[in-house]
Formats: structure tokens, sequence, C-alpha cells
């Protein structure tokens, strides 16, 4: 006899409540998750709302809800690949839920019309990992959720772990290759040889550690001292050295033989300089990602009849980031990267430069 679905979750205060039904199953034995294995997920809310929570989640040992005293637990495996589990969230003001994948939220609606109410069946799919929803009022986060859907065919620990791994590793490696591989010779060249969409989930999945990964570099950027020289009234020359001098003497006119004071001067400062080729590689590397975000969208909003506004924003919202580093940053003071003839050490070793190239 099949089981009937149960709670598996609860998040409830006076203000808003989210309960969550399902089987609490192995869906591919029909029985309770094997005692002997080990495996473990994540589950976790946030909130802005000031009222404190009651977090329960279903435990097969005691198979009943057990109160949480954390936000955040570690349990055995709840949500599965390819199964349907009831949401419902109830709260005191009207409510909408995001989750990034576009059929998961709208896998839920507000029955009879009632804002305050979200109702709906939801299947994760092949979606396996991390999930997290926003539960919004105004457009205003009120509620964070995250929980882990596990695979159902692979043994849970070891190879779950090991999966992710290998998928995480796998589009580091095709993001930094996107970064390194983009020159041809001499010149810039635009041929690529991954796909719109493929590009936009690798970017998506490494844009903030791009992020942490200049953050470092900010911290200590690669330069060089250079010696500025120019020619200013004397007045406002602060230092004068031996070049100042040499200078003067090929420059006699400039020398006033009544005051007996020079009238101009070669000033020579010293000053930090951050126009290296280290530093320009990560100018055109951010440059770049702006025209293939705005190429993304163009091609995206032409290819859809109701384009995902959420993801659009989303897209907004990575290039605006990266046009104000551009513009408000060391970054800033870069000059433009025309050529590449070898990668060097400062890429390839120092913090943050490293994993910029890698």
């Amino acid at each position: 006899m099949a089981a009937k679905k149960i709670d598996l979750i609860t998040v409830k205060n006076d203000k808003l409540s989210l309960n969550i039904k399902g089987k609490p199953l192995h869906p591919d034995h029909e029985k309770e998750f094997p005692e002997a294995n080990k495996a473990q997920a994540v589950c976790s809310f946030s909130s802005t709302l000031k009222e404190n929570f009651d977090f329960k989640y279903h435990d097969p040992e005691i198979d009943q809800l057990k109160l949480s005293p954390y936000n955040s637990i570690k349990s055995y495996p709840l949500f599965f690949e390819y199964q349907n589990y009831d949401f419902y969230l109830e709260a005191e003001m009207p409510i909408e839920i995001y989750h990034p994948n576009r059929e998961i939220r709208e896998s839920l609606s507000h029955p009879n019309d009632n804002p305050n109410v979200l109702y709906g069946s939801i299947n994760f799919g092949s979606d396996i990992g991390y999930s997290e929803f926003e539960i919004r009022s105004n457009s205003q986060v009120v509620l964070t959720f995250k929980l882990e859907v596990f695979p159902s065919k692979i043994d849970y620990q070891k190879d779950y772990n090991q999966l992710l791994e290998e998928v995480n590793k796998e589009v580091y490696n095709l993001a930094y290759d996107f970064l390194r591989k983009t020159y041809q010779q001499m010149k810039i060249s635009e041929k690529q040889n991954i796909t719109e969409a493929e590009f936009f989930v690798i970017i998506e999945n490494i844009f903030e550690d791009l992020f942490k990964a200049l953050k470092r570099v900010e911290e200590s950027p690669h330069h060089r001292i250079i010696r500025k020289r120019n020619v200013r009234p004397a007045a406002r020359v602060k230092k004068v050295g031996r070049q100042s001098l040499k200078w003067l003497n090929k420059n006699s006119r400039h020398y006033d033989q009544e005051l007996k004071l020079p009238e101009k001067m070669l000033a020579v400062e010293k000053k930090l300089s951050y126009d290296n080729f280290e530093n320009k590689f990560i100018k055109w590397s951010f440059s770049e990602l702006i025209k293939r975000l705005k190429h993304f969208k163009v091609n995206y909003r032409s290819s859809k009849l109701n384009p995902d506004q959420d993801l659009i924003a989303e897209i907004d919202k990575m290039i605006r980031k990266l046009k104000l580093k551009l513009k408000h940053s060391f970054l800033a003071e870069v000059g433009e990267l025309q050529k590449i003839d070898s990668i060097s050490l400062v890429l390839q070793m120092a913090p943050g430069y490293k994993e910029l190239y890698k």
C-alpha cells in the first residue's frame, strides 16, 4: 500500500505559515529512508519578520514532526528528484513566491484569488542539490527558505557528494576556460564554442566568486611606481631634486636673473600605476562579460513570447554590478588590453588574480 503524504516541514508564526507535505520515503523502494544510510540533508530559513518562528521537520526515527531550536537543520533527506510535494503558504499580508526555476514558481497559485494564500504541487524534476525559495510581500523578501533535493538512484553520502564536486569542478573549468581562451593569437576573437544558454549558466554559477576574487585583488592590486614629469610654475613645485636643477640649467630662459628665482621648474613625482597587463586583463574580462550579457538578454527576449522578467532583472543587475566596478575601482585607471603575448606569473600566482584567470 502506497504511503500517504504527511507534513515534512512547517515554518510558522502568527503572521506567516509554510507547510510542505510529501511522502517520507525513499522513492525507489517505497520504504522509509534506510537507517544504515547516514546521509544528511540541509534545510534552513531566515526571515525579516521580528516574530519568532516554530520550525518543525519530519524525523523518521520518531515518525513525527520534531521542533528545531535553530533556523537550520541537518536531517534524513526529505526531498527527492521527480517527486511531488504540496506547498501551502498563508500570511496576514499579500504574498508571492520566487524561485529561480520558472516552472516551479508558477506551480503555486492563489486559490479563489486570495492574495494571502499560495498553494500548489511542486516537482523538482532532475534538479538535485540546494533549492531556495523567497516569500515576498510588496516586493520585499519576508522569508527565505532553502532545502536540499537528493537524487534517488545513487549511494547518497558518498556518490552524491562526489557528483556535486565533479559538477562544480566542471562548471568552474568551463567558466575559466571561457575567460582564458577568448583570445586568438594577437587579437580578440569573437568566436565562442559555447551556446548563449551555456554561457549564462556558467556566469550565473561563478558570478559571486568573480567578485570575491576581485575583492582580494583590490586589497593589493598589482602596480608599479612611475615617475611623472611636469613643468610647473616654480611656486607649485614641492620638491626640487637633481633632475629639476638639470632641467633648469638646460632651460635657463625660465630663470629670472633679476629676482634670482626660477619662474618654472620640472616637477618629478612618484605615482602608483595600475596600468599593467594583469589589470588590463581583468578589465577586459569584465567588459566582455557586459557585452555577452547584453547580447544574451537581446537574444532571450527576441526568442520568447513571454520572457521571464525576473531573469531579465537578474541580467540587468549583473550588468550594473560589473559597470560599477569598472567605473569606481582601480580599474578606472587601467587602459585597454590590445594583445596577449604570454600569461604573467602575477595572473597565475597572485591572490585574487589566479582565481580570476583560471
